[in-house]
């Protein structure tokens, strides 16, 4: 056989080998597209979804700041509304304890007259005596001990502070004292020692 029997033969094999490689590349090509094309798509789906979960958060995250915000300013709200109330209560318990003061000043007057009188043997005589208990009705005017001003002031102990608490405690006492001398005069109670010497109280 010659060379040129051979020609045939060896142009369809290389012309079949470039074809098959044309294809091979073709082939590689559109797959690799077809690929990317697809990868690209789940690409954007997934950033699409990332957008709108980050909105979502967004969205949630400004709705719980709407919900503190209102909360907040409810707390502060009803804060400042108590403590505007405790403050209206404290002025009036000022009030009250001042004027359960005032109400015991006939009874200041009586306090110092009493402080000179020696109640032991005055309450002696006035048992034996009318013209002193007469005497002693007399001096005793308008002083009294009036329950509604204790319970006034009972009503304003706890907004006024301890120290005011404890000098009304101390003022009501002393007069009250006094008024109690007075009133066992005036009934002419032979009872000397109703009075504790020592520490000026009842008994």
């Amino acid at each position: 056989m010659s060379l040129f029997d051979w020609i045939p033969a060896i142009s369809t094999t290389a012309l079949l080998g470039i074809v098959l490689w044309l294809l091979r590349s073709v082939i590689s090509t559109r797959l690799k597209a077809s690929v990317q094309h697809e990868f690209d798509q789940k690409l954007e789906s997934m950033r699409a979804a990332l957008r709108a979960s980050e909105e979502a958060l967004k969205a949630d995250l400004r709705e719980k700041e709407a919900q503190i915000a209102a909360l907040r300013s409810g707390a502060i709200s009803a804060l400042a509304s108590r403590q505007a109330a405790l403050d209206r209560r404290r002025i009036e318990a000022v009030d009250q304890l001042w004027s359960a003061v005032t109400s015991l000043g006939p009874a200041k007057a009586l306090s110092a007259t009493m402080a000179i009188v020696k109640f032991e043997n005055t309450v002696k005589e006035a048992a034996r005596n009318p013209a002193v208990r007469e005497m002693f009705s007399a001096m005793g005017g308008k002083a009294s001990m009036r329950e509604s001003s204790w319970t006034d002031a009972a009503k304003a102990r706890p907004f006024v502070s301890p120290m005011a608490w404890a000098l009304y405690m101390a003022y009501q006492s002393i007069v009250s004292v006094a008024v109690i001398k007075l009133e066992a005069i005036k009934a002419g109670l032979d009872m000397p020692d109703i009075i504790d010497k020592g520490s000026g109280t009842l008994f």
